[in-house]
């Protein structure tokens, strides 16, 4: 099973949960299914088959993905990914997902991790897309991490866990941790203030959502920790959004407010 996405999870794009369950939560009947892995040829391989139950709500379906993984240098590899899930009943019911990614290793502390992923629904012809490219420099003293992320408008991913589409993220994580020894002699064994900031847009550049996390960590001796952050979030509705049912929902318009902890 997959781990429940946290609050900062954008993409899951295999989310197990999904298999067995309707739209509002509701469990759907599963007759069975297999599960295999292994390596053949320096490849490391991956394959999942379920088959879930005809139900007045919702058809027989067929839900499979198939993973493949290959290392290319030290501490960098290479892989590719296809998922379905198709309607035993209705050969015109299907949804595909499938794309490359590579994790490349530079320098020892240098990471340059990117993915392209394309999906496939009857009814639509284009942006069904989603990409991503981050680099990640983990040094004992300084770490940056910077990237950008985009969805298209039409992207559809049937076992995979999404926020939002037709989006692109900005995102940066960085801080730095000195160990001061004064400090160490009173129980604190690292500082570590830091930023992890996101902003979304639109394609057109237009902002439609930012979370902007910015704080300072002290790391204890004991191995206890305690966190000082300040938390500005701003969402952009351009529809009513209903969070629960029999709760009137939450008009469009611009919503900013800051949080902290």
């Amino acid at each position: 099973m997959n781990p429940t996405p946290t609050p900062d999870e954008d993409l899951l794009l295999f989310h197990s949960r999904r298999i067995g369950l309707r739209e509002d939560g509701t469990p759907i009947p599963i007759y069975g299914g297999a599960r295999l892995t292994g390596r053949a040829g320096g490849v490391d391989l991956g394959l999942l088959s379920m088959q879930v139950q005809d139900t007045p709500q919702s058809p027989n379906n067929n839900y499979t993905v198939l993973r493949a993984r290959k290392n290319v240098r030290r501490g960098s590899d290479v892989g590719a990914i296809f998922m379905t899930r198709q309607s035993t009943d209705d050969s015109r019911d299907y949804n595909r997902v499938y794309g490359v990614d590579a994790n490349i290793r530079f320098f020892g502390t240098t990471d340059w991790n990117s993915y392209f992923i394309k999906t496939a629904t009857p009814g639509y012809t284009d942006g069904q897309y989603a990409w991503r490219t981050t680099v990640n420099r983990e040094g004992n003293f300084l770490h940056v991490k910077g990237g950008v992320m985009s969805l298209g408008d039409h992207f559809n991913d049937e076992i995979g866990y999404y926020r939002r589409i037709d989006a692109r993220k900005w995102l940066l994580d960085t801080g730095i941790r000195p160990r001061p020894l004064s400090w160490q002699r009173h129980g604190v064994r690292e500082i570590h203030p830091h930023v992890t900031w996101s902003y979304y847009t639109d394609h057109s550049g237009q902002l439609i959502g930012k979370n902007l996390h910015s704080g300072v960590t002290l790391f204890f001796n004991n191995g206890g920790y305690t966190e000082l952050s300040v938390n500005p979030r701003f969402e952009a509705l351009t529809q009513p959004l209903r969070i629960a049912s029999g709760v009137p929902p939450i008009p469009p318009g611009d919503y900013g407010w800051t949080s902290g902890s």
